[in-house]
């Protein structure tokens, strides 16, 4: 089947098109070129009549030709687009130049948008269940960068339809080179200024700060270092992003376009095939799991989600009694001596009390002894921490006595993590 290209050529007055025409050229070395009523007509004895050239009537001054080129090879027409063109604008000098019917890249663009198009939604299914797993329901928000995904909303609301009212297809609304970057440049919790301003002021050590830089890394590094950018992921992506922006935006392609497209495709499948085998082999964070929610959303989120490893505390029955200490009669005897010399009880708002050693030991002796401690492999320090602050305690100051007790060698703190985990869960247990 013949394919075709149409130009529009503005030239000088008394251009010797023919003469141009008959120059030879390593493609079609063996072509001749005859005027035939009107016409300028280029043929070649192996594929008949290749380049058909009209003169018509604008109000350009000069000569306007239509040039049209028609070939079933379309290697040799992708050659005479580049032929005509040049010869149009070095050798005849035209002051203007037109391609109105580009029949090569239609044909490229047929044969590579629905590949761009298949791996672009494997990548969306990719990170849809690679996130869901390892971050929960809010994974976007906490995901992508604020104003990714502020426009997302705004496009989802505009195009409003009975599909929006029916399935979460925000991802949809990303751009092509932002769901890229979901993996190569953001850092799953650290979206939100907000939440690294909290983070920030919960460190009290060295080694504190140096758990905070570790999971301010981008989630190529947490999360995809061994299957994406080891497979130099971003590179490939970026590559099918300038492709899939001259495929929307009409660009003219090439049949080089055609095979590095189907080059990056399959190295991007290849990776998926390997990173969707391994999802069930990732965890989050133990620092990731207590802030990559929205703040403003972080308590529902907390009563819709199960009891995991990571934090069993709700597992746990509520314990106003730890060990041997009464945590509410002592919350409350403390705010009395604090409160009652200067504030009327009625007025008072119960302040954060400062957690003494024997209360923390005490508080982490009840949990080791608890039955349901053994469901577990491990106590994550955040569940001690949050249990602790649910019973009125100050976090930091929990957090500080951890440390102090660590130091005097009364508890251990540690690293726990399991084969295949990209990141290790922090720990607490009685020496």
């Amino acid at each position: 089947m013949d394919t075709t290209l149409e130009f529009i050529a503005l030239l000088p007055a008394g251009t010797d098109v023919r003469l141009a025409l008959s120059h030879p050229d390593h493609v079609f070395p063996d072509k001749s070129v005859t005027h035939r009523n009107g016409l300028l007509l280029v043929s070649t004895p192996g594929e008949g009549e290749i380049i058909r050239i009209t003169e018509v009537d604008t109000q350009f001054q000069g000569l306007t030709l239509e040039i049209k080129a028609v070939c079933a090879d379309i290697e040799k027409l992708e050659h005479l687009r580049f032929w005509i063109s040049n010869l149009c604008r070095t050798v005849l000098k035209s002051e203007q130049l037109y391609l109105l019917h580009d029949g090569i890249t239609a044909h490229y663009a047929g044969l590579i948008y629905p590949q761009i198009h298949r791996i672009e939604n494997r990548l969306r299914r990719f990170l849809i269940r690679f996130f869901l797993h390892v971050v929960g329901s809010h994974w976007l928000q906490s995901t992508a960068a604020p104003t990714v995904y502020t426009k997302a909303m705004v496009r989802r609301e505009k195009g409003y339809d009975k599909w929006t009212k029916l399935l979460n297809h925000e991802l949809s609304f990303i751009d092509f080179h932002e769901l890229g970057d979901l993996i190569t440049k953001q850092s799953t919790g650290f979206n939100d200024p907000t939440l690294l301003r909290s983070r920030i002021l919960e460190i009290d050590s060295m080694d504190e700060l140096a758990s905070l830089k570790a999971d301010m890394e981008s989630n190529y590094t947490k999360y995809f270092q061994d299957t994406f950018q080891s497979k130099r992921f971003h590179s490939h992506w970026s590559d099918l992003s300038h492709v899939r922006v001259r495929v929307a935006h009409n660009g003219l392609l090439m049949q080089a376009d055609l095979r590095q497209t189907e080059s990056h495709i399959a190295a991007v499948d290849a990776i998926l095939d390997v990173a969707e085998s391994r999802i069930t082999m990732i965890q989050l964070s133990e620092r990731d799991q207590d802030h990559f929610t929205p703040l403003h959303e972080s308590e529902s989120v907390a009563e819709e989600t199960d009891p995991t490893e990571d934090d069993y505390s709700d597992l746990l029955p509520k314990l106003t009694v730890l060990g041997k200490i009464d945590l509410g009669k002592v919350r409350r005897e403390k705010a009395v001596r604090r409160t009652s010399d200067t504030h009327p009880a009625e007025e008072t708002e119960e302040p954060r009390l400062l957690i003494e050693a024997y209360e923390f030991l005490d508080a982490l002796e009840d949990y080791r002894t608890n039955a349901h401690f053994d469901m577990s492999r491990y106590l994550a320090l955040s569940t001690i921490l949050n249990m602790l602050e649910d019973e009125g305690y100050d976090r930091d100051s929990c957090r500080r006595m951890a440390y102090q007790l660590h130091n005097e060698g009364k508890i251990e703190i540690y690293e726990y993590s399991e084969p295949f985990w990209m990141k290790s869960i922090k720990a607490i247990r009685v020496v």
